[in-house]
């Protein structure tokens, strides 16, 4: 399926700025998350906040946001196939749904 770009960047560009824009990812079993717990925006992972454990989380999220009809009138409901998280150049890792 063929979506427009726009959709996606409103969408994906949205949740990427309100849950991830200068915010501080922690290991939900971290002890210091108790003193970092005063901060405004700390994302909470399962796991360490690995690129591989971020692209498999976002690649998740999206299609859940896709599957619900949150991106546009399509006549089906499109679906997220990857996601890449690119750390530096040369350093990515690519997540694919299955």
């Amino acid at each position: 399926m063929v979506i427009d770009f726009s959709d996606i960047k409103r969408i994906v560009g949205t949740y990427l700025n309100d849950m991830y824009d200068h915010a501080c990812m922690i290991n939900s079993n971290d002890q210091h998350y108790t003193k970092l717990d005063e901060m405004s925006s700390i994302v909470l992972t399962q796991g360490d906040p690995t690129a591989e454990n971020l692209a498999c989380h976002l690649a998740h999220k999206f299609n859940d946001i896709f599957m619900k009809g949150e991106v546009g009138s399509y006549e089906n409901n499109p679906t997220i196939h990857s996601v890449k998280v690119q750390e530096a150049t040369g350093a990515a890792v690519t997540y694919v749904l299955d």
